[in-house]
């Protein structure tokens, strides 16, 4: 079982900026991906694949600069989120659900507002800092580190540790361990398993006329506003 965890990060102007940008860019590649998508089915029903969209991200960054102010592979992961989106369209039709929800176009003032970076991130205990590609060291407070009670060889957990333990000796694997180098190690490798490998959807029998009707939707313009 995987556990999450939450840390809050308190990052200063110039890192605020970063994440806005990483943001905007995120949600700018997630429309151009579903508008893309929706458009080569709605014309010659192509069936664009997460490959096909990937391989336009290079051209699509030099039509639009400020892309390149995101982390690529948080754009990558963007256009991730609507092959998912479209895989549960399709999952929802096939059991016959009466909302079917076809994957919508976000918006500027969403509720929600993230990105994804799934690795070449590093977590340093002993400064307080998250360091994020393309946004810098950022500072954060770190409320829990359950995680460095289990051993990042084997897994086994010591709950005999103490906060004065710097330092211990895994007794299922005899592995030699520092405390803040175990915890950053766990919490790396919790947070690259959460992360699925970018996939293929799922090919479900569905009828086109199903998919074809729910595509006619209004799409929204990519504009961020």
């Amino acid at each position: 079982m995987l556990k999450t965890f939450r840390y809050r990060l308190y990052p200063n102007q110039t890192q605020r900026e970063r994440i806005r940008k990483t943001i905007d860019g995120c949600r700018f590649v997630y429309n151009w991906a579903l508008e893309t998508k929706k458009t080569a089915y709605e014309t010659d029903e192509t069936n664009l694949s997460w490959f096909d969209l990937n391989t336009r991200l290079p051209e699509l960054k030099k039509k639009n600069p400020f892309l390149k102010d995101a982390y690529s592979q948080s754009l990558q992961h963007a256009v991730k989120r609507v092959m998912l989106a479209f895989e549960h369209f399709f999952c929802r039709i096939t059991e016959g659900k009466e909302q079917q929800g076809y994957p919508k176009f976000q918006r500027r003032k969403a509720r929600r507002q993230s990105f994804e970076v799934p690795q070449f991130f590093t977590i340093d205990f002993a400064t307080r800092r998250v360091r994020l590609p393309k946004i810098g060291a950022v500072k954060t407070v770190f409320h829990r580190q359950f995680s460095s009670k289990h051993c990042n060889g084997c897994g086994n957990l010591n709950e005999e540790l103490t906060l004065s333990d710097r330092t211990w000796t895994c007794p299922a694997c005899g592995l030699l361990l520092d405390r803040d180098v175990n915890a950053a190690k766990n919490i790396k490798m919790m947070g690259l398993r959460s992360i699925m490998t970018p996939r293929e959807p799922r090919e479900e029998p569905v009828k086109l006329s199903a998919l074809a009707e729910a595509s006619k939707q209004e799409a929204p313009s990519l504009k961020t506003e």
